[in-house]
């Protein structure tokens, strides 16, 4: 049976559902109809010599509760190695999520202190970035409002000041469309590992993704799947700038695209 092999858990095709075995944790039986897509980045990082690249796996679940889990109880997300057998087993997995019938109702039990425990972690997590960034932002006003040389400037009379610059705002535009402008399904991240998707969308379809910095698109990545014939494609631009291009060809086909935050500018 095709098995996909993760940083965080072995996940096995079987007659049941997908059976997820993590590392850490109990196992797991996912049925087919309970998750929507399956989305890759082939090549997302590079690794050590003779090693496989690593790509980010992401499972995209029919109940949107089940999205909105904290991401340590949220199975399913995770880096793999890019082998041959991986890439068949995701092969595999999509083909089973196809042919599946929709169980839209089914979520993941989770106990409410293991639940309240991830989310204290997360509130944590977003209150220590929050501080780095007013910090940052304190140090940043402060420099630039200080004098040149510590002194005013005693033939104007008045005291040299600094301009506090605007802080750039950047575009990441995902992309993508179809030969035959057949109707797309599009599932892409935005922001912190955020993942939205959009069914039966017009092609060619677009989205804007404001952000401040690139790093905010660490692990970004798209897929979008051509529910007809013909060839799909995915594009992805930073500041108009194309940085990442793929286009799969035949019917049912998904091309994905991902970023690579070193190539960004």
């Amino acid at each position: 049976m095709p098995t996909l092999s993760t940083n965080d858990y072995t996940a096995t095709t079987t007659p049941d559902g997908l059976a997820f075995t993590p590392k850490k944790g109990q196992p797991l039986t996912v049925p087919y109809g309970a998750l929507e897509s399956i989305t890759w980045a082939p090549n997302t990082r590079k690794v050590g010599k003779g090693k496989a690249p690593l790509t980010q796996v992401n499972f995209v679940y029919r109940n949107k509760e089940q999205n909105s889990l904290p991401k340590p109880l949220r199975i399913g997300d995770s880096m793999a190695n890019a082998t041959p057998e991986n890439m068949a087993a995701i092969e595999a997995i999509r083909e089973q999520i196809i042919n599946a019938d929709p169980m839209p109702e089914w979520k993941q039990e989770v106990k409410q202190d293991e639940l309240n425990k991830a989310q204290g972690k997360r509130a944590i997590k977003i209150i220590i970035g929050l501080i780095i960034v007013v910090g940052l932002a304190i140090w940043g006003f402060s420099s630039c409002s200080g004098k040149d040389d510590g002194k005013t400037s005693a033939e104007s009379g008045t005291t040299s000041s600094a301009k506090v610059e605007k802080r750039e705002t950047n575009t990441l535009t995902w992309e993508a469309e179809t030969s035959g402008g057949t109707a797309i399904s599009v599932t892409y991240t935005t922001k912190g590992m955020n993942i939205s998707q959009e069914s039966d969308a017009t092609s060619p379809w677009a989205k804007d993704i404001q952000v401040k910095s690139k790093y905010d698109l660490i692990g970004a990545n798209m897929s979008a799947q051509n529910t007809g014939s013909g060839d799909v494609t995915c594009r992805a631009k930073w500041n108009g700038k194309v940085v990442s291009e793929n286009t799969s060809k035949g019917e049912f086909t998904i091309a994905s695209c991902s970023i690579d935050i070193d190539d960004l500018d």
